[in-house]
């Protein structure tokens, strides 16, 4: 195991930076549990003379183990 794939399975194995969740493939099939990374940025957007400021969720996703 190199130490980047080391660092990326502790932090998505720390209960304190991630937290469970099930990931339901899109054509069907069955659930899978997954730990996500949840981020909360806000997103500003410019419209006419107005900026806009919206709460946005991200999460992040492990692919491989």
């Amino acid at each position: 195991m190199s130490a980047f794939a080391a660092a990326f399975r502790t932090l998505f194995g720390d209960p304190n930076q991630s937290t469970p969740a099930t990931y339901t493939p899109a054509g069907g099939g069955d659930p899978v549990a997954v730990r996500v990374i949840r981020a909360a940025p806000d997103d500003t957007t410019d419209f006419g003379g107005a900026r806009l400021r919206s709460a946005t969720s991200t999460f992040r996703v492990r692919v491989a183990d």
